[in-house]
């Protein structure tokens, strides 16, 4: 297993381990594709591995972790009554199994994936066994938005933040997994370094469709032109074309208001970034991501595309107005 990007976390990981004590809960954040899974199964390797110089990566504990069939690293949103939804009665019944003891290692590891999914009653459910926790538990959470977690959580956490690669550092894990080299350095470089994007869009054949429909629409939101952007988005035809064109835009505006800051990024569609930042004021370009931001959230719930273009539109220039005053 190899960590790109994770300099930062990994030299924090190596201090709890010389410490002799990680915590029993920790929260790991970044962006959607970071790698934040990947870290999440190190650090199970960290806390089971037999090795002196944990993690091995060749014990049966570490390599059970790399395929996820070990008993005792879980992944609760996986196994859950409704697989991928977070439920506080299904969560509530299968913490339970909490209180009895591991089945070969010494701690049993809770995966919660995608934490920001988490209801306020989810969370609270989850407070007490955080609180008070048992020697042989740990609990590792994950998510791309740490505002949606509660205080209450939070201070009972231990943050790990998962840095991005660097588009060098992507380009070679790209290498690594058979991609050309110049598709990898073209697709590092579009996407920020982010290797979960730069696969999708290599294993999507509608990748490179979606790619430029999304630079057309934030095109046309930063020229005001509302037609235009209703017209694309209602050429979207299902719902995972929808989530991917709202992903790529939340990078491209979540971009533009880097370089606004004054910071330098390698993002998707840099050059459309770089002409939002120009065009717009902070205020703008904030709301605008703000809402995608929503909208992204809120697909699952959104099955009529067509009714969902219309929405985005909507909403995606309501907020550009009232942000400009008009």
């Amino acid at each position: 297993m190899k960590l790109y990007g994770k300099k930062d976390a990994l030299e924090r990981l190596g201090r709890f381990t010389a410490s002799g004590r990680i915590p029993h809960a920790l929260l790991i954040t970044g962006a959607d594709g970071a790698g934040k899974r990947t870290l999440a199964d190190y650090i199970a390797m960290l806390m089971l591995c037999t090795d002196a110089d944990a993690p091995c990566m060749n014990c049966k504990e570490c390599l059970r972790i790399a395929e996820h069939i070990h008993p005792d690293v879980v992944y609760p949103l996986r196994e859950l009554k409704t697989p991928g939804k977070y439920s506080a009665t299904e969560l509530r019944e299968y913490m339970a199994g909490c209180y009895k003891l591991p089945n070969d290692a010494p701690v049993r590891v809770y995966i919660f994936e995608q934490a920001e999914t988490m209801n306020d009653h989810c969370q609270n459910a989850l407070l007490k066994i955080i609180e008070e926790p048992l020697s042989f538990n740990r609990y590792i959470f994950i998510t791309s938005d740490k505002s949606f977690i509660l205080e209450t959580v939070l201070s009972r956490v231990t943050e790990i933040p998962a840095g991005m690669p660097s588009v060098d550092e992507c380009a070679r894990a790209l290498a690594e997994r058979g991609i050309e080299a110049s598709e990898a350095h073209s697709l590092a470089q579009t996407f920020g370094g982010n290797i979960g994007r730069c696969l999708e869009a290599h294993n999507d054949e509608n990748g490179s469709e979606i790619m430029k429909l999304s630079s057309e629409i934030a095109a046309a939101v930063c020229m005001d032109r509302e037609y235009d952007c209703m017209a694309r988005l209602c050429s979207i035809k299902n719902r995972d074309d929808m989530t991917s064109v709202l992903r790529s835009l939340s990078d491209i505006f979540g971009n533009a208001a880097v370089i606004s800051a004054g910071g330098k990024t390698y993002g998707f569609a840099p050059s459309v970034s770089a002409e939002i930042a120009e065009k717009n004021s902070v205020k703008k370009i904030n709301a605008v991501y703000t809402v995608i931001q929503r909208l992204l959230r809120s697909m699952d719930f959104n099955p009529n595309v067509q009714l969902t273009a219309a929405r985005c539109c909507a909403e995606i220039f309501s907020a550009a107005e009232d942000s400009s005053g008009r």
